[in-house]
């Protein structure tokens, strides 16, 4: 027996309206992949700044995760006037004799760093910035996604 034009209709209106509830299921999906994977991105700041009393004048280089996920660090690269240096100790003899570090914080390929975390990285006597030192921090987020952050000072 032959559908008439109403049947035949209703069987293009229901195949159509399937159609578009998968395209939107699947729009969705995509969507909130994408609201995941930004509300754990880690997102790190450097901030440099001077302490001066009168007996001494200190400068602090720190990092603050403000990102909403923990960083996966890959890789923690210092240089000093471009050439790469293993790490605080190696950068600090490289720089005037009349530095000191009176602090100084690491990372290593694999640390995690929380959300909301402030770590103080360096802390130097009788430095003023001249940037000729570079850190560079590679980091992941838990979805394996990779971001750098760069700082002269």
């Amino acid at each position: 027996m032959a559908m008439s034009k109403t049947e035949k209709m209703s069987h293009f209106a229901v195949v159509f309206i399937a159609i578009c509830a998968v395209v939107v299921s699947v729009w969705q999906v995509q969507l909130s992949q994408r609201h995941n994977r930004l509300t754990v991105r880690p997102y790190f700041n450097f901030s440099t700044g001077t302490v001066t009393t009168a007996t001494k004048h200190e400068f602090q280089l720190s990092v603050t995760n403000g990102g909403y996920g923990p960083a996966i660090i890959k890789d923690f690269q210092i240089s000093v006037d471009g050439q790469e240096v293993r790490h605080w100790n190696a950068a600090v003899d490289q720089l005037a004799d009349s530095v000191l570090m009176t602090g100084a914080a690491n990372f290593g390929s694999g640390d995690v760093f929380p959300p909301g975390k402030e770590e103080i990285l360096l802390t130097l006597e009788r430095y003023v910035s001249e940037n000729r030192i570079k850190l560079r921090i590679v980091y992941e987020s838990i979805y394996n996604e990779q971001f750098d952050k760069e700082v002269e000072f």
